[in-house]
């Protein structure tokens, strides 16, 4: 058996959605949540306690790490891109919330970022294999007997 180093992951953002990141990295064999932060010092200590976990003080020290190998971002929509830039420039990988950015500009900023430091991002997307979103996308499909039809006109 391989002997692989565990990945070590911050999470930027102590919402809602960050427990469920925590938890997730948790129950992940080779994972480990090594740190936290949030804008709100008090939001931050809570979470660090909650998971045992050290409970940085500013965007830049997160960033700057050396413990700490993936970042996720669990703060709001607006955000996402900026931080997600910052992260790969200090030579983290990224995991974030949907939407992964809000412009088509954002996009390519982000695009580009990933290439120039050959670093990856994954955007979360929870129900994407529900059953409804599974079918909504197979229906997109090309079909032998023509595109699907509109369900209204």
């Amino acid at each position: 058996m391989v002997n692989m180093k565990a990945v070590h992951f911050g999470i930027i953002g102590c919402g809602m959605i960050a427990n469920y990141h925590a938890k997730s990295i948790h129950a992940t064999e080779g994972a480990a949540l090594v740190g936290v932060y949030d804008t709100v010092p008090a939001g931050a200590k809570t979470f660090g306690e909650k998971y045992n976990i050290p409970v940085f003080d500013t965007l830049e020290g997160i960033l700057s790490s050396p413990d700490i190998d993936v970042l996720c971002l669990c703060t709001p929509s607006g955000l996402h891109t900026p931080q997600a830039i910052l992260a790969i420039g200090h030579g983290k990988h990224v995991m974030v919330e949907k939407p992964m950015s809000l412009t088509l500009q954002e996009v390519n900023l982000l695009i580009d970022a990933v290439d120039k430091h050959k670093a990856i991002v994954s955007v979360i997307s929870q129900i994407r294999l529900a059953p409804a979103v599974v079918e909504i996308c197979l229906a997109m499909l090309p079909h032998p007997h023509g595109p699907a039809l509109p369900l209204y006109r």
